[in-house]
């Protein structure tokens, strides 16, 4: 089985960190009157954000912020290349994380991980958002690497077992990984119900990245900090503030920019940034 990066993901890969990179450069200026707060970044775009669940969009900058705020198995690096976040390392046949017949993955998760509302992490969550994915009344974005899942097992805390209809190659980069639309759910915060199609949550999710969502004005903006309970080396940035420009004509026909007066000069270096 095939477990590290294709070359069309890191390429695809790469195009979302450029643009990405475009977007901060482009639109983190302040406004002219007004002095710059260190560690905090601001940019603005024209796309709507209608949820904050990377299950329900397919919104390219919902897919940026998840990509900062929410739980993954496993994450990208600047060279494209998979990273173990949630889990201790990405299943193979040579580690025995994935069967000789490639029909059985087994993820061992990483301990002492807490929530960013400071709850712990567990096998729960995952076992919960499986079954969250399996509930055809939910009406997420897109199901066709999960039908491959046939079924799973839960041994301990901290195991989940993934039993597949048949060898599925992309694997690593499609269950749970910050490159797929989807990411672990926090069940001690959902309950019994695995419906979140009107799940408040949807609004202001709870997840393990370095950042955790503080405030979603629907219309204005989408507002996070850093995350006091993340695992890993605490991002540079203390706040994000992401402002959705309204495209609604003014009185004079014109879309107006308010805060940005000037245009930008862009030149985008051969490596992305590390904002965190």
């Amino acid at each position: 089985m095939i477990v590290g990066g294709t070359a069309r993901t890191q390429t695809r890969m790469r195009i979302r960190l450029v643009r990405g990179l475009a977007l901060v450069l482009a639109a983190a200026l302040p406004p002219p009157a007004q002095a710059a707060e260190p560690h905090v970044l601001r940019f603005t775009e024209t796309l709507a954000v209608t949820t904050l669940n990377p299950f329900y969009t397919t919104s390219g900058v919902i897919v940026d912020l998840s990509t900062l705020t929410m739980a993954y198995f496993v994450r990208f690096d600047a060279q494209a290349h998979m990273v173990p976040e949630l889990i201790g390392a990405i299943p193979s046949q040579q580690n025995g994380g994935v069967s000789r017949d490639g029909r059985t993955i087994v993820y061992h998760l990483r301990r002492g991980v807490k929530w960013s509302d400071g709850a712990a992490f567990d096998a729960d969550d995952v076992a919960y958002t499986l079954r969250f994915i399996a509930d055809k009344t939910n009406t997420i974005t897109s199901r066709e690497a999960w039908d491959h899942v046939r079924s799973f097992d839960e041994p301990d805390k901290y195991t989940i077992v993934l039993h597949l209809d048949e060898p599925f190659a992309p694997f690593a980069e499609r269950f749970f990984s910050s490159f797929s639309q989807s990411c672990v759910l926090p069940k001690h915060l959902l309950g019994s119900s695995t419906n979140l199609n009107q799940s408040p949550y949807n609004a202001l999710p709870v997840g393990i990245g370095p950042f955790r969502y503080t405030a979603f004005r629907r219309g204005d903006a989408v507002e996070m900090e850093a995350n006091p309970y993340y695992f890993g080396p605490p991002p540079k940035l203390q706040k994000i503030v992401y402002k959705i420009i309204d495209q609604s004509p003014s009185e004079n026909g014109l879309i107006e920019f308010s805060h940005y007066s000037k245009p930008v000069s862009i030149t985008i270096p051969p490596e992305p940034i590390n904002l965190t």
